[in-house]
């Protein structure tokens, strides 16, 4: 192999651990829209260094016998096992668990590589990933940015309350989503476990909402409605779940389980007789934030059936003719974990 080739990492680890590539699914595949960042890392002095290149493209391994987990997985490939591969393997392989089935085939990073690189390699280091920096970043940091305008709603006089109830519910929920808020930062400061990047988005998406609703309120004529306290109550709610998934107990020392999600198998079906009708476009949105338009995503196939993992959430899905044509029929659906990883079954009556 000549010196300073593009090699697939996948493939150079595969003469030292049997772990078979299949470098043409590769192509298939693009990176281009998800975060991630690759720096070298040695453990032993904790030692980090920079690597300019191309986005890294993706490939497909099959898991050998000796892998059973993702975190073996994540070591014979030379990456820095934590949180954050942990989360993008999770990410390209949606259906993943751990632990792992030898021989089923994987869809994982490849790096080009360089001289430079593979001496690096043999002296200790590993590759490390960053992946969704920006939107953890961004929550992060929003604790301190949302803590003044709390303030000034939670210490408005009565008379900017719609009535006594609405006070009473709005500060409530804008209490729990400060604590709850403060919890996830908390945990993603650490990295101390796998994300889910639909998760981040949707944490993202209910701190907006919350930031744009307390700042209509706390203006010098602002005021608290029914509508604003239901608005901050559901996203309260939102974000109680999202938390309630980073207290899953999940021992990092061992093992790095995924994301709770659910595989949800959508069918639409005519209102008039139940019979399937095909070729129609399905959505979701989390019913938090049903108001941003920018929140309504599809699922990757038409119906009918049409499948997704989502992350827990209760949401709203409707079915459409295309992305942009008007609903023809939705239902409101909590999507929960299940312990025995069946699919969640959902039907949607439409009328044509």
């Amino acid at each position: 192999m000549a010196r300073g080739s593009t090699l697939q990492i996948a493939y150079v680890l595969a003469c030292l651990t049997t772990l078979s590539v299949r470098a043409d699914l590769g192509a298939q595949d693009s990176l281009r829209d998800h975060d991630i960042r690759v720096s070298l890392y040695r453990p032993s002095d904790e030692t980090e260094r920079t690597i300019p290149q191309p986005l890294p493209t993706l490939t497909t391994i099959t898991v050998p016998p000796a892998v059973n987990s993702v975190r073996q997985l994540l070591g014979s490939v030379h990456l820095y096992a934590n949180s954050e591969s942990a989360s993008l393997i999770y990410a390209l392989n949606p259906g993943l668990r751990d632990p792992l089935l030898p021989g089923e085939n994987l869809r994982i990073i490849q790096i080009e590589s360089t001289p430079e690189i593979r001496d690096a390699l043999s002296n200790g280091f590993l590759f490390r990933i960053y992946y969704d920096q920006k939107v953890i970043k961004e929550i992060v940091s929003s604790r301190e940015k949302l803590r003044p305008l709390i303030v000034s709603v939670s210490t408005m006089a009565q008379e900017r309350f719609v009535d006594v109830n609405v006070k009473q519910n709005a500060l409530s929920c804008v209490s729990s989503f400060s604590d709850d808020l403060q919890q996830i930062a908390d945990r993603l400061d650490g990295r101390d476990q796998p994300t889910n990047h639909e998760m981040l988005l949707q944490v993202g998406s209910d701190i907006e909402l919350f930031s744009q609703t307390l700042k209509a309120a706390a203006q010098p004529t602002g005021s608290v409605t029914s509508e604003d306290a239901a608005t901050l109550c559901g996203v309260a709610k939102d974000l109680k779940i999202k938390q309630s998934g980073f207290n899953m107990t999940r021992d990092p020392n061992s093992s790095f389980s995924q994301w709770p999600q659910a595989l949800v198998q959508v069918r639409t079906v005519s209102a008039e007789t139940g019979k399937p009708v095909l070729s129609l476009t399905v959505h979701f949105v989390p019913e938090a934030l049903a108001r941003l338009k920018e929140r309504d995503k599809v699922f990757p196939t038409l119906s009918s059936p049409t499948e997704w993992y989502l992350p827990e959430a209760d949401y709203i899905l409707w079915a459409a003719r295309g992305e942009n044509m008007p609903p023809l029929g939705q239902v409101r659906v909590s999507v929960r974990k299940t312990g025995n990883s069946r699919p969640l079954f959902v039907d949607i009556p439409v009328k044509q």
